[in-house]
C-alpha cells in the first residue's frame, strides 16, 4: 500500500510539473492575471527581426532673439523646425535681422556641430541599449558608425516591436517650468528614479508615475511646492501660481501644489481611475514609456528614425511545424518502444521521462537559451540518450526482481551509460564557449538536457522502479 502511494505521489508531482511547464503559473497583477513563468526566447531565424536605422537629425530650429539676446516666444512667432538643405550645410546658423521690431531670427541646428562627437555617439548608443534592457528586449544588436553617428538597431519582431521602436529615438527631455516665463525649475538631471504604480479603489484602478528626485532635486521640489500654490489676494480673489510639466518639449499639464513636498517624491496620475482593462493597459504602457526614458537618461543628440525593415525568419512556419511534429513523433516512438518492450517498468520510466521534458522546458525558460532550428539536433541527441539510459537500466529488471536487484540495475545502467554521458557533457561544454549562435544553442541545450535527465531519473524514475514490485 505504501509503495502504491509513493507511485501515485510521484505521478501527481510529475503532472504538476507538466502543468507548470506547459501552462504556467498565473498571478494577479492589478486587475490582470500574468504568467510568472518566463517566456521562451526565439532566435531571429524563427521569429524574424526588425532592423531600424537611426540617423542624426540635421534640421534647424528658427529662434527669435530680442536686442538683448533673449529668446522671444509668443503665439505669433513660435519656434519652428526646417530641414537643412545642401546649400547651407556648411553654415552653422542662418541669421535674419529685423531692425524695425529690433529682433533677430536665427536658424540654429538641432544638433550643434560641437556636439557631433564620437563620445556623444557612444553615449547615445549606450542609452539605447539601456532602454532596450529596461523594456526586457532580448537578443538585440546595436551597431554604431563612429564616423557619421548612424546607429543600426536589430530587435526580434513580435507584438511589442512597434512600442519598443517608439522609445528608441526620444531624447528623454523633462522639465518643470514656470508657467508665466518658462523658467526651468527642475529637469531630468534632478531625477533619481522613476517608478510606475497603480492604486485600486471602488471607482476603479488608477495608474501613476512616481518621480523620486535626488538630493538636490528634493530641495528644489520643496522650494517649488512652497511657492507655486493657490492663494487669496487682498480682495478675496483666488490667485494661482502654476508650473508646467514638459516632456520632449511638449506640455503635459499645468498645476499648482496644495501642500509642501519634503520627501522628494512627485506622483503623476495618468488618466483617471477606470475598470476598463484595455484602458488600464494603455495607461500602464504610457507610464512605463515615460519611466524608461527618464531612467535611461537624456540623449546628448537628437536622432531620427531613417528607416525600418522587417527581415523575415529564415525558417518558415511550415518547416518549423514539421520539425516540431518530427520531435514529438520521436518522443512518442521512444515511449511506445519502452512500454512495449518492458511493460509496466517501461511505463514507469515514461513517467520519469515526462519529468525530464518538464524540467528541460523550465530550464530553457530560465537560462536564456535561444531556441532555433538547430535546437532540433540537441533534442534528438537527448531523446536517443534518454532511451539508451533507460534501456540499460530496464534490461536487468523483471517481475522477480527484488528491491535490491532493482537498485543494482539502476546503478549498473547509469554506470554503463556514463561513458556516452561524459562524452556528450564535454561536447556540450565546448559548444557553449563557441560564439556561433547555432552551435552555442546546441551546446547549452545538450548540457541542461543531460542534467535534467540525470536529476529526473535519479529522483522520479528511481522512486517509481524501487516501489514497482512487492
Amino acid at each position: 500500500m505504501e509503495r502504491n502511494l509513493k507511485i501515485v505521489l510521484v505521478t501527481l508531482i510529475v503532472i504538476l510539473l507538466t502543468l507548470i511547464s506547459f501552462v504556467g503559473i498565473y498571478k494577479k497583477d492589478s486587475i490582470l492575471y500574468k504568467n510568472i513563468i518566463a517566456d521562451y526566447l526565439l532566435s531571429s531565424n524563427l521569429e524574424g527581426k526588425r532592423v531600424i536605422e537611426l540617423t542624426i537629425d540635421t534640421s534647424t530650429n528658427e529662434v527669435k532673439y530680442d536686442k538683448d539676446g533673449n529668446v522671444v516666444e509668443d503665439s505669433e512667432n513660435e519656434t519652428t523646425s526646417t530641414d537643412t538643405t545642401e546649400e547651407n550645410t556648411d553654415e552653422e546658423t542662418d541669421t535674419t535681422e529685423n531692425t524695425e521690431d529690433e529682433y533677430t531670427i536665427v536658424n540654429e541646428p538641432v544638433n550643434p556641430e560641437e556636439k557631433l562627437t564620437v563620445e556623444n555617439y557612444k553615449i547615445t548608443k549606450k542609452i539605447i541599449e539601456t532602454r532596450l534592457e529596461s523594456m526586457n528586449v532580448d537578443n538585440f544588436i546595436v551597431r554604431l558608425n563612429e564616423e557619421n553617428g548612424k546607429i543600426i538597431v536589430e530587435i526580434p519582431e513580435n507584438g511589442r516591436t512597434d512600442e519598443i521602436v517608439s522609445n528608441l529615438n526620444s531624447v528623454g527631455d523633462f522639465e518643470i517650468v514656470d508657467q508665466e516665463d518658462n523658467t526651468v525649475l527642475l529637469n531630468e538631471n534632478d531625477i533619481k528614479e522613476v517608478l510606475v504604480g497603480y492604486n485600486t479603489t471602488e471607482s476603479g484602478t488608477g495608474v501613476y508615475l512616481n518621480i523620486q528626485f535626488n538630493k538636490e532635486g528634493t530641495s528644489k521640489l520643496e522650494e517649488i511646492t512652497n511657492k507655486y500654490i493657490s492663494s487669496t489676494d487682498e480682495e478675496g480673489n483666488t490667485v494661482e501660481k502654476n508650473v508646467t510639466l514638459k516632456m520632449e518639449g511638449e506640455e503635459l499639464f499645468s498645476t499648482y501644489f496644495s501642500e509642501t513636498i519634503v520627501n522628494g517624491q512627485l506622483p503623476l496620475t495618468f488618466g483617471s481611475a477606470t475598470t476598463d482593462v484595455s484602458t488600464i493597459q494603455q495607461y500602464l504602457q504610457n507610464a512605463s514609456s515615460v519611466a524608461i526614458l527618464l531612467n535611461s537618461g537624456k540623449m546628448p543628440l537628437k536622432y531620427n528614425i531613417e528607416s525600418q525593415e522587417f527581415v523575415k525568419p529564415i525558417i518558415n512556419e511550415k518547416i518549423l511545424n514539421i520539425s516540431i511534429y518530427v520531435l514529438i513523433g520521436l518522443v512518442i516512438l521512444s515511449f511506445i518502444y519502452l512500454i512495449i518492450k518492458y511493460k509496466k517498468y517501461g511505463a514507469l520510466t515514461v513517467i520519469g521521462s515526462v519529468a525530464v521534458i518538464d524540467l528541460l522546458l523550465l530550464a530553457i525558460r530560465y537560462t536564456n537559451v535561444y531556441l532555433s532550428i538547430e535546437s532540433a539536433i540537441a533534442f534528438i541527441i537527448l531523446i536517443i540518450l534518454n532511451t539508451i539510459l533507460l534501456k540499460n537500466i530496464l534490461k536487468n529488471i523483471n517481475k522477480k526482481s527484488e528491491r535490491e536487484d532493482i537498485y543494482k540495475a539502476i546503478k549498473n545502467g547509469l554506470l554503463e551509460s556514463m561513458d556516452i554521458i561524459i562524452v556528450l557533457l564535454i561536447i556540450s561544454i565546448v559548444f557553449t564557449f563557441i560564439k556561433w549562435a547555432a552551435i552555442n544553442t546546441v551546446g547549452i541545450l545538450m548540457f541542461w538536457g543531460i542534467i535534467c535527465i540525470l536529476i529526473s531519473h535519479l529522483i522520479f524514475t528511481r522512486t517509481l522502479l524501487l516501489n514497482s514490485n512487492k
